[in-house]
């Protein structure tokens, strides 16, 4: 299968949430296939960048918000956007502008969410051989519905 057609497989028609997008590649990407995006980050100085380089590639459908998670109370739930299941990888161990609260936050309601190691994932030892602090760090795999 080619890699466009994969990636129009994964996002066409679905929307997507993208957590600490940083300058926004694969944001970017998934803007291009998805029925919506939206990326988030934390520092200013990012946020200004990922929102230029959204609008240098012309995604349609992509908006760039500014997500602290110290300051929720909760997780912002883009409910016109859920669909039925939602999926994130999170380091355990990282807690850089709060990401560390991720966890508790997806826990409480109105979520119903499960988490696993990254590495008892059928896939998973192949997909942490792709993220280069992966020997540092220890991932977790997030199933989220709305309960």
């Amino acid at each position: 299968m080619c890699f466009g057609a994969l990636l129009s497989e994964l996002f066409d028609g679905k929307s997507v949430l993208e957590v600490g997008s940083g300058l926004g590649l694969s944001g970017i990407v998934a803007g291009a296939y998805s029925l919506r995006t939206i990326l988030t980050d934390y520092q200013q100085d990012t946020l200004k960048a990922l929102a230029y380089n959204v609008m240098l590639n012309q995604t349609m459908g992509t908006t760039v918000e500014h997500l602290d998670w110290d300051h929720l109370d909760k997780v912002p739930c883009y409910v016109e956007l859920w669909k039925s299941v939602a999926y994130l990888v999170n380091a355990t161990g990282h807690s850089r502008f709060g990401v560390g609260r991720l966890r508790e936050l997806l826990l409480a309601p109105p979520f119903d969410t499960t988490i696993v190691p990254v590495e008892t994932l059928p896939d998973g030892l192949r997909l942490l051989d792709t993220v280069w602090d992966a020997k540092e760090l220890r991932y977790e795999h997030y199933t989220i519905r709305l309960k």
